[in-house]
C-alpha cells in the first residue's frame, strides 16, 4: 500500500513536470514491481513449506505474510496458517475444521482476528516443519493452524519462521 501511494505521488509529480500520464505511470512501474521485495524482510515473498506427519507429509507453497503476527499462547511459537483441504488426508479421522466439536486430542483452539472478523482455528504441532528458499531446506519451529477459509495449496508464513529456521539439507 505504501509503495502504491509513493508510486502515485511520483507519477503525479512527473505529470506536473510535463510528462504525459501514461509515460509517468510507466516510469513508476519498476517501483511497484519491486515493492514486495523492498517491503518484506530480506526480500522474501515466498518459500516452500514441508509439514511431516506420522503417515507422511505435504509440501505447500508458502506466502510470507508480514501481517501474520500470530503466536501460539501455549508454546509462544509463530503460527503457520494452512488450508484444510491441503492437510485433510493427514489430519485425524473425523476432524472438520468448521466444526469445533470435532477437535481431536493433541489439537487446541487459537483465537484469531482477521480483516474478515474473529475466528477460532484448530491448531497443532506437526512432527516436523521445514522451509525452503531457493535450494536450502531449513528446520523451523512453528504451530500450524488449519483454516477452512484458505484454498489451494498456499500456506501463510510469518516472517519469523523464515528468520528463525536452521539449515538442515541442501538439494
Amino acid at each position: 500500500m505504501i509503495a502504491g501511494l509513493l508510486a502515485a505521488a511520483v507519477a503525479a509529480w512527473l505529470h506536473r513536470m510535463g510528462l504525459r500520464t501514461g509515460a509517468s505511470a510507466l516510469a513508476c512501474a519498476p517501483m511497484l514491481a519491486f515493492a514486495p521485495r523492498l517491503l518484506s524482510p530480506n526480500g522474501a515473498t515466498r518459500a516452500d513449506v514441508r509439514l511431516l506427519f506420522a503417515d507422511g507429509g505435504v509440501t505447500l507453497d508458502g506466502l510470507v505474510d508480514s501481517g501474520n503476527l500470530l503466536r501460539d499462547p501455549v508454546t509462544a511459537l509463530p503460527v503457520v496458517v494452512a488450508p484444510y483441504a491441503a492437510l485433510r488426508a493427514h489430519l485425524p479421522e473425523g476432524l472438520r475444521c468448521d466444526d469445533l466439536s470435532t477437535l481431536p486430542r493433541g489439537f487446541r483452539l487459537l483465537s484469531v482476528r482477521t480483516a474478515g472478523g474473529r475466528a477460532m482455528l484448530m491448531c497443532f504441532r506437526p512432527r516436523a516443519l521445514y522451509v525452503r528458499q531457493g535450494r536450502v531446506w531449513r528446520a523451523a519451529e512453528a504451530v500450524v493452524a488449519v483454516s477452512p477459509a484458505l484454498y489451494g495449496n498456499t500456506a501463510l508464513l510469518p516472517a519469523r519462521v523464515i528468520h528463525n529456521s536452521q539449515c538442515t539439507i541442501h538439494n
